[in-house]
């Protein structure tokens, strides 16, 4: 299963680094591709994960907000 976000509050590679290792410790993920630009998140698992689980690690890690993307 994967799902996109929109990540907000990055502005460097050190931004990116921390984003995905965060995402990466949510139990269940089980790949991430965090990008700046666009500022987005693609988090892969093998079932499906609750985006309010993704979202506060990623609050944890700092000043950066998640939103998942609709397609």
């Amino acid at each position: 299963m994967t799902q996109t976000y929109t990540v907000s509050g990055m502005s460097c590679n050190k931004c990116v680094q921390h984003i995905a290792k965060a995402l990466q410790s949510v139990p269940g993920v089980t790949h991430t591709q965090v990008t700046l630009q666009p500022p987005q998140a693609v988090v892969d698992s093998d079932s499906p994960i609750d985006p309010a689980a993704l979202q506060q690690a990623v609050k944890e890690a700092g000043e950066y907000a998640l939103h998942l993307q609709r397609e």
